[in-house]
């Protein structure tokens, strides 16, 4: 059985990719606890979800 970070390697072509993408593992624990354990979604996840994603999406484009 595949990780989600193995998984995410393998969509990634350059190192740097792997590793922007690695830092969405936080995230989808989160996301998994939200939906799996029924935790409570609160203001401050929101914000540090938008901060990873758009932290991730800068990496993946600036370098492109």
């Amino acid at each position: 059985m595949l990780t989600g970070a193995a998984l995410l390697g393998f969509a990634a072509n350059s190192v740097l990719r792997r590793l922007a993408l690695r830092a969405l593992v936080p995230l989808l624990a989160a996301a998994a606890g939200l939906l799996l354990l029924d935790e409570p979604a609160s203001v401050r996840l929101l914000v540090a979800a938008a901060a990873i994603t758009g932290g991730v999406a800068l990496a993946i484009r600036g370098r492109s």
